[in-house]
């Protein structure tokens, strides 16, 4: 059974945030996203790129992003849309943006031309922390780099900075609210939205995000919105799952038979789409599917042709 969105998409979804952010029709968006949270840079243009790292050798970990773009002088931006917290996630987003480094360096060139990586991550809950301040933790953008002091005050490089929005501070706005906190506002809360908020109207990049986002024929397409709908229901269920698991104190069993209906699901969707002449390279390429997923969906697709 499908979900049934309302009004607007859900951005918090990797497919429609993609939709809004990383079609090279709407770079306009991103741009502007960029330059309003790093404002020690001023971005004019921006060019995308594969959004996959395939290190040289095949025994090492290959990395997939949600979003990365280059801007006019070379600086690096990762986007990634986070909406659970999981453990090692901090690891995880280091070593993208570590990958990403190391490839801005040309053979024979300087240490010094490395050009910057900046890696934000726009996540649906609040950093704890255990030595955080008060003020540091409230805070709707949080901000980390790499430090020799204790006070932080003094980073080692600025090649690599990781940024990190807070979505869920962001639950209101007002006539006097920041530009980040209706951005912020407005990824989270759209999905509930029957209408553009007032306070937002007459705002011509506001205006364009929510009519981007509208549910209506031609700003998905098949493929997207069976992925999309997935990535719904798979929400859905998690939410019920954790639910669950708090109540009744069946947290791990509960999570294995969640990761097991959602392989099961994308195994659906990837079966279909073999069936229906999509070349593996293209479902990986369009959907993020890994060569494993879809090479293990390959005789289930000719049991059922």
């Amino acid at each position: 059974m499908e979900t049934k969105p309302g009004i607007f998409y859900n951005l918090m979804n990797d497919v429609a945030f993609k939709m809004v952010f990383a079609r090279e029709e709407n770079k306009d968006y991103l741009i502007r996203f960029l330059n309003e949270i790093i404002t020690e840079r001023t971005i004019i243009s921006i060019d995308y790129k594969n959004s996959e790292f395939i290190p040289d050798n095949p025994e090492h970990k290959a990395s997939r992003y949600d979003i990365i773009c280059t801007d006019q002088d070379g600086a690096v931006f990762i986007v990634e849309l986070q909406c659970l917290e999981y453990d090692y996630f901090f690891d995880r987003i280091t070593i993208y943006a570590a990958h990403e480094l190391s490839r801005s360096l040309l053979k024979g060139e300087q240490y010094s031309n490395a050009r910057p990586v900046y890696l934000i991550c726009l996540i649906n809950y609040v950093i704890d922390l255990p030595d955080d301040q008060e003020d540091s933790a409230g805070k709707l953008v949080r901000r980390g780099k790499m430090y020799m002091d204790d006070n932080h005050t003094a980073p080692l490089t600025d090649k690599l900075n990781l940024i990190f929005l807070q979505l869920p501070i962001a639950n209101t706005i007002s006539a006097d609210s920041t530009w980040i906190e209706k951005f912020a506002y407005t990824v989270k809360q759209i999905r509930t939205m029957d209408d553009i908020p007032e306070v937002l109207k007459g705002d011509e990049y506001f205006e364009g995000i929510y009519n981007k986002s509208r549910v209506k024929v031609g700003n998905m397409n098949e493929t997207e919105r069976m992925l999309y709908d997935m990535l719904e229901r798979d929400e859905q269920e998690k939410k019920c799952c954790e639910d669950f698991a708090r109540r009744d104190g069946y947290k791990k069993g509960h999570a294995k038979g969640h990761a097991e209906g959602r392989a099961e699901e994308r195994s659906r969707i990837i079966t279909k789409l073999l069936a229906s002449g999509m070349s593996q390279e293209q479902i990986t390429a369009t959907l993020g599917f890994s060569e494993e997923e879809i090479h293990s969906s390959i005789p289930k697709t000719k049991a059922n042709i």
